[in-house]
């Protein structure tokens, strides 16, 4: 009996494992997508133009964000969560409080995966103050 919970334990553990792993972004391919408008990530500002996303290492929950056109080379940390459904397409989505873009995640195709951005303390202040906000999605592909 003792040896069978531990081959359950075992097996539920490796599907866990297995699912988590395949539900992250592509490790060695990029998102690629052209943002029209300047947004934020933490305290930096990227200018409009094609972007780069890609993951710091396998495994990690750091990402490393390009933008050719202002030559913005950034890291942010993003926590993996599970959306309330599956995603058809990888894109990235954004939060709009009047004219000001903030990154809020990545939506990964096939996948109720999502890579939720932190709150930026410039967000959160407009958050405070009750400004609506609208979502965006951009999408992009992977390369």
């Amino acid at each position: 009996m003792k040896y069978a919970a531990h081959i359950l334990a075992l097996t539920v553990t490796l599907a866990l494992v297995s699912t988590t792993a395949a539900a992250q972004l592509p490790s060695k391919q990029k998102l690629v997508t052209q943002v029209p408008f300047e947004f934020t990530v933490g305290k930096n500002l990227v200018p409009a133009g094609e972007c780069i996303i890609e993951r710091a290492g396998v495994g990690d929950n750091a990402l490393l964000i390009y933008n050719r056109t202002g030559k913005v080379h950034l890291a942010a940390l993003a926590m993996p969560d599970d959306a309330s459904k599956e995603s058809t397409r990888y894109s990235m989505v954004f939060h709009k409080y009047g004219e000001q873009y903030f990154l809020t995640g990545i939506r990964i195709a096939g996948t109720r995966r999502f890579y939720k951005m932190p709150v930026s303390s410039r967000e959160r202040e407009l958050q405070l103050a009750h400004m609506p906000a609208t979502e965006q999605d951009v999408i992009a592909s992977v390369q």
